[in-house]
């Protein structure tokens, strides 16, 4: 009997149900059609606030679930590294006698660094013990201030037009407040520090440990 019968099936099925629910965010042509639709709210949403008309609700939300959207694009690119890095270890290279050639280790770009610094969540810092749930969050933006709430799952609850809406990063939460591309981790600061500090400042204790 194989005494890892039962972990390789349990391995195939947590497979299909990784597979069934990444897929759709790894198809450009879907990622595509999202921007699109956001690009036409938030066209409408502007035309209205020209003519003064009140914004429904209902374009709202839908803009922030466009946002919301968007923003599990890049989590299903950063669930795919993962995937890859774990189990490169059980892929048997095709070519064991290829000639390795030794090359001076390149510096990472840019792009590899924010790659790395994505794969931080705030549920890491959570568990980490670095920031609690309930934690809550400030920033005065255009002479408004901003609050919101670090929920038990990493998201952020933030209240805006008198309804409470979580977002699933700390960007996708200052993009939803500023309408503008953000980085949520140096935008949002923590409230009741005797210092004032960002989230950004948690995240790197986190990266040193």
């Amino acid at each position: 009997m194989n005494p890892w019968k039962e972990h390789i099936a349990q391995l195939d099925e947590l497979t299909k149900v990784l597979k069934e629910q990444l897929l759709p965010y790894w198809k450009p042509a879907h990622k595509k059609e999202k921007l699109a639709q956001l690009k036409s709210v938030e066209k409408s949403i502007n035309q209205l606030q020209k003519g003064n008309t009140p914004i429904p609700d209902e374009l709202r939300e839908l803009k922030f679930r466009l946002l919301n959207d968007l923003e599990l694009f890049k989590q299903a690119e950063t669930a795919r590294t993962e995937i890859q890095r774990v189990i490169q270890p059980f892929i048997e290279k095709s070519n064991t006698l290829k000639r390795v050639v030794k090359k001076r280790p390149e510096k990472p770009s840019i792009e590899n660094k924010e790659k790395k610094e994505l794969r931080i969540t705030l549920k890491n810092l959570i568990e980490n013990k670095i920031i609690e749930p309930g934690t809550r969050l400030n920033r005065t933006y255009k002479g408004v201030e901003y609050k919101a709430v670090i929920n038990n799952d990493g998201s952020i609850k933030i209240k805006l037009d008198d309804k409470y809406i979580s977002f699933i990063s700390p960007s996708a939460a200052a993009v939803a407040v500023s309408k503008k591309s953000q980085n949520g981790w140096t935008w949002w600061n923590v409230d009741g520090q005797s210092k004032e500090r960002n989230l950004d400042y948690y995240r790197q204790k986190i990266k040193r440990t």
